[in-house]
């Protein structure tokens, strides 16, 4: 057995026990997994909004936003990176948490945040109108 720590965006420690057994008697439906080998499926979800032209103009630095922020982060937060590099830096032996944040702000006050290894965003800012969670 693993443990995996999760860091919600209170900053939370969690605990979830990971189990190495197998049972031969488990299947795994191919609906059950996003891999790859899917691609025939519609792994896909889309919502289209349409927005007027003053839900456009009123998009400025004072409009509240949310930033969505998902990565992979050391417990001290030295490091942060995404899915991509996780996957090619996973032989390192340093132990990583998965930090997921939702953050509402003005634009302006939103900070960024990027991969320490490939430098690509770990955020996504959205108005809070159309914020998957805000609305749900």
């Amino acid at each position: 057995m693993a443990n995996l720590n999760y860091i919600n965006g209170d900053n939370v420690p969690m605990d979830f026990e990971l189990s190495d057994e197998d049972d031969e008697d488990d299947v795994t439906l191919s609906s059950d997994s996003d891999y790859r080998s899917d691609q025939s499926e519609d792994l896909e979800d889309r919502v289209r909004i349409t927005l007027d032209s003053s839900q456009i103009r009123a998009l400025n630095g004072r409009t509240r936003h949310c930033m969505m922020s998902i990565y992979y982060s050391t417990l001290n937060g030295d490091i942060s990176i995404c899915a991509s590099c996780l996957i090619n830096l996973n032989d390192t032996g340093v132990s990583m948490h998965l930090v997921r944040k939702h953050e509402i702000n003005v634009h302006d006050a939103l900070c960024d945040r990027s991969c320490t290894n490939c430098r690509l965003s770990l955020f996504m800012i959205i108005p809070c109108q159309i914020c998957p969670i805000c609305v749900a």
